[in-house]
C-alpha cells in the first residue's frame, strides 16, 4: 500500500509544480523539456522527503517544514545547475513558489478526492 501512496504523492506533487516551473523556465526550455526537468528533479528530492523526512521519528511539526525547506533548496540548486543561463534568483523563486503551492494545494486536493471516493 505504501508504494501506491508514494506513486500518488509523487505524481500529485510533480503535476502541481510543473505549470509553475514551466512558466518560470519558459524562455529557457520548451514545455516538454520543462516537464522532463521537473519530473527528474522531483525524482531526486521526493524520495528523500517521503521516505526520509516524513518516515523519520521527528515530530510531524518538525518533519514537514524541514522536508519542505530541503526540497525547495535542493530543487533550486538542481534547476540552477541544469538550466544554464537561468539566474539564481529565478531558480529560487520557481522552486519556492512551486513547492509552497504543492505543499498547500496537495492536501486539499487529496481531501477532495477522498470525499468523492467515499461518497460513491
Amino acid at each position: 500500500m505504501i508504494a501506491l501512496s508514494y506513486v500518488y504523492t509523487f505524481l500529485q506533487s510533480s503535476t502541481l509544480e510543473f505549470p509553475l516551473c514551466a512558466y518560470a523556465f519558459r524562455r529557457k526550455v520548451s514545455l516538454w523539456r520543462s516537464l522532463l526537468l521537473v519530473t527528474l528533479v522531483n525524482l531526486v528530492t521526493h524520495p528523500i522527503v517521503f521516505f526520509g523526512f516524513m518516515s523519520s521519528r521527528l515530530p510531524y511539526v518538525w518533519a514537514v517544514p524541514l522536508a519542505e525547506v530541503f526540497a525547495m533548496v535542493s530543487e533550486m540548486f538542481l534547476y540552477y545547475f541544469f538550466l544554464r543561463g537561468l539566474t539564481f534568483r529565478r531558480a529560487f523563486v520557481a522552486s519556492l513558489v512551486a513547492n509552497l503551492f504543492s505543499w498547500q494545494v496537495a492536501p486539499v486536493m487529496t481531501w477532495g478526492i477522498l470525499q468523492i471516493i467515499t461518497q460513491t
